[in-house]
């Protein structure tokens, strides 16, 4: 059923996640691309030092068209704080964490993989902060989020209630579009 609706999907891991379940991964879903999520400053868990995410893309290749003719092997995401000076390094990227969650994804990072890899509706089944919601929100796409905290569910609403009440200054509205005389 899976393979029936679906193209392709992405699974982002941590630089400390275990990589090892993707082989079951099925056989109707082909490797596509490594796509790295960078952080600069990096931050640190123990001795580990973190300074990117990978995100593993499998299935068809995206349609060529206009904003993604060509597909990068990664992006970066840049925290310079304050005043330009590198702020403390805390969560993911050295930001600090959304308020309530521990471990969000970085939002430039999220638009990147939905811009350049999907075509319809995105599913989400570990939503947490909704930072895959809100780019996908952000970007015009539909998306289906899963989350079993419910605290983590009332930060993702409001964040998609935000999106949904910031109008996008660059997209033309059709009455934007007729030329009254």
């Amino acid at each position: 059923m899976l393979r029936s609706k679906t193209n392709r999907f992405v699974i982002v891991l941590g630089r400390q996640s275990d990589p090892r379940f993707l082989c079951a991964i099925p056989a109707g879903f082909p490797y596509l691309c490594s796509f790295w999520l960078r952080y600069i400053p990096p931050s640190y868990n123990g001795r580990f030092l973190l300074s990117a995410d990978i995100a593993f893309a499998f299935g068809s290749i995206p349609a060529s068209v206009e904003g993604r003719r060509v597909i990068p092997s990664e992006v970066t995401y840049v925290n310079v704080g304050d005043g330009g000076l590198r702020t403390a390094m805390q969560g993911r990227g050295g930001s600090a964490p959304i308020e309530g969650h521990p471990t969000p994804r970085r939002l430039r990072h999220m638009e990147a993989l939905v811009r350049f890899f999907s075509d319809g509706l995105i599913l989400d089944p570990f939503l947490g902060s909704g930072t895959t919601a809100v780019a996908a929100k952000k970007l015009g796409r539909h998306f289906l989020g899963f989350e079993i905290s419910p605290e983590y569910c009332k930060i993702a609403e409001e964040r998609i209630a935000l999106v949904e009440a910031q109008p996008n200054l660059f997209e033309k509205k059709a009455e934007q579009l007729v030329l009254s005389r």
